[in-house]
Protein backbone atom coordinates (compact mmCIF):
# COMPACT_ATOMS: atom_id res chain seq x y z
CA UNK A 1 0.00 0.00 0.00
CA UNK A 2 1.36 3.42 -0.91
CA UNK A 3 1.80 6.22 1.64
CA UNK A 4 -0.98 8.17 -0.11
CA UNK A 5 -3.37 5.22 0.23
CA UNK A 6 -2.48 4.88 3.91
CA UNK A 7 -3.13 8.58 4.41
CA UNK A 8 -6.55 8.33 2.77
CA UNK A 9 -7.50 5.38 4.97
CA UNK A 10 -6.40 7.23 8.10
CA UNK A 11 -8.33 10.37 7.10
CA UNK A 12 -11.51 8.29 6.62
CA UNK A 13 -11.02 6.60 9.99
CA UNK A 14 -10.38 9.98 11.64
CA UNK A 15 -13.52 11.36 10.01
CA UNK A 16 -15.54 8.42 11.30
CA UNK A 17 -14.29 9.07 14.83
CA UNK A 18 -15.21 12.75 14.57
CA UNK A 19 -18.68 11.76 13.36
CA UNK A 20 -19.15 9.22 16.17
CA UNK A 21 -18.05 11.67 18.87
CA UNK A 22 -20.24 14.43 17.38
CA UNK A 23 -23.29 12.17 17.32
CA UNK A 24 -22.64 10.92 20.87
CA UNK A 25 -22.61 14.56 22.04
CA UNK A 26 -25.80 15.34 20.11
CA UNK A 27 -24.12 18.13 18.13
CA UNK A 28 -25.17 19.26 14.68
CA UNK A 29 -22.60 19.97 11.99
CA UNK A 30 -23.22 23.70 12.46
CA UNK A 31 -22.80 23.53 16.23
CA UNK A 32 -19.50 21.67 16.00
CA UNK A 33 -18.26 24.02 13.30
CA UNK A 34 -18.96 27.07 15.49
CA UNK A 35 -17.35 25.42 18.52
CA UNK A 36 -14.20 24.80 16.45
CA UNK A 37 -13.97 28.38 15.28
CA UNK A 38 -15.27 27.98 11.74
CA UNK A 39 -17.17 31.17 10.99
CA UNK A 40 -17.54 31.28 7.23
CA UNK A 41 -20.72 30.51 5.35
CA UNK A 42 -19.28 27.09 4.47
CA UNK A 43 -18.51 26.11 8.09
CA UNK A 44 -20.94 23.17 7.95
CA UNK A 45 -19.23 21.98 4.77
CA UNK A 46 -15.86 22.06 6.54
CA UNK A 47 -17.08 19.55 9.15
CA UNK A 48 -18.73 17.43 6.46
CA UNK A 49 -15.39 17.22 4.62
CA UNK A 50 -13.59 16.22 7.82
CA UNK A 51 -16.14 13.49 8.53
CA UNK A 52 -15.91 12.25 4.94
CA UNK A 53 -12.12 11.98 5.21
CA UNK A 54 -11.56 14.65 2.58
CA UNK A 55 -9.77 17.19 4.76
CA UNK A 56 -6.24 16.99 6.15
CA UNK A 57 -6.35 19.28 9.17
CA UNK A 58 -3.66 21.41 10.77
CA UNK A 59 -2.81 20.67 14.39
CA UNK A 60 -4.72 23.73 15.58
CA UNK A 61 -8.00 22.40 14.14
CA UNK A 62 -7.40 18.92 15.54
CA UNK A 63 -6.91 20.53 18.96
CA UNK A 64 -10.10 22.59 18.52
CA UNK A 65 -12.08 19.51 17.46
CA UNK A 66 -10.89 17.50 20.45
CA UNK A 67 -11.78 20.33 22.84
CA UNK A 68 -15.21 20.84 21.27
CA UNK A 69 -15.95 17.12 21.44
CA UNK A 70 -14.66 16.82 25.01
CA UNK A 71 -12.04 14.19 24.23
CA UNK A 72 -8.26 14.11 24.29
CA UNK A 73 -6.29 14.60 21.11
CA UNK A 74 -4.93 11.07 21.54
CA UNK A 75 -8.43 9.66 21.78
CA UNK A 76 -9.62 11.62 18.76
CA UNK A 77 -6.64 10.52 16.69
CA UNK A 78 -6.83 6.95 18.03
CA UNK A 79 -3.31 7.01 19.46
CA UNK A 80 -2.44 4.49 22.13
CA UNK A 81 0.11 6.04 24.45
CA UNK A 82 1.79 3.38 26.63
CA UNK A 83 2.02 3.99 30.33
CA UNK A 84 5.63 5.00 30.93
CA UNK A 85 5.52 4.42 34.70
Amino acid sequence: MSPEQEKQIYLREFGNRVHQFRMSKGLSLDELARMCGYTSTNARSSIQKIEAGKSDLPASKIRALAAALGVSICELMDFDIPNLN
